[in-house]
């Protein structure tokens, strides 16, 4: 006899008293599979060679660094970049995009949107760069730019703009703030 999954513990099996439902055939269709031992023997890892998991993303490089102290040795060298949440009372919550030298830690740009989107990153850096060299262009020098792997930062449209002006885009390790 096959053990009773997690989800049979937790929150039994509930039927429609009809029993000819489409959730209720979902349900307990679902409840067979978890039951059967699929999930405990084999782990999430192995649905998707039995076709269970639906298509998957390609895997696309990203270019990483190295797990060491990021240590710019002098001014516009090395860029920083990142968004977070600004609560702002009521307007509610906004999104604030920074860019600040990593040797100077000065603030060269930032930008404050009610959306998190791509264009809110993108404005904080045209801003960074119209403070530094007085227009927006490409760069004279390539420099970094580093930030996270989130969504803004890695969308195509973030990446074609970081590249139109002549920068190199970095990400950062996960779980790695430096």
């Amino acid at each position: 006899m096959a053990r009773p999954c997690w989800s049979c513990a937790q929150a039994p099996l509930r039927r429609s008293d009809q029993g000819h439902d489409r959730k209720g055939a979902l349900l307990r269709l679902l409840h067979d599979v978890l039951a059967s031992g699929l999930q405990q023997e084999h782990g999430p890892k192995d649905l998707p060679d039995q076709g269970l998991a639906g298509p998957q993303a390609p895997d696309r490089e990203r270019p990483r660094i190295e797990a060491v102290p990021s240590v710019a040795t002098a001014p516009k060298e090395r860029w920083s970049t990142d968004l977070c949440r600004v609560w702002a009372g009521r307007d509610g919550w906004t999104t604030l995009a920074l860019v600040i030298d990593c040797h100077t830690c000065e603030l060269l740009g930032w930008h404050l949107s009610r959306s998190g989107k791509a264009t809110t990153a993108a404005s904080a850096l045209e801003h960074a760069l119209i403070s530094q060299f007085g227009t927006l262009g490409k760069v004279t020098r390539e420099f970094l730019l580093r930030s996270d792997n989130g969504l803004v930062f890695t969308s195509r449209r973030y990446t074609a703009l970081v590249r139109s002006y002549g920068l190199k885009q970095e990400f950062i390790r996960p779980q790695c703030p430096q």
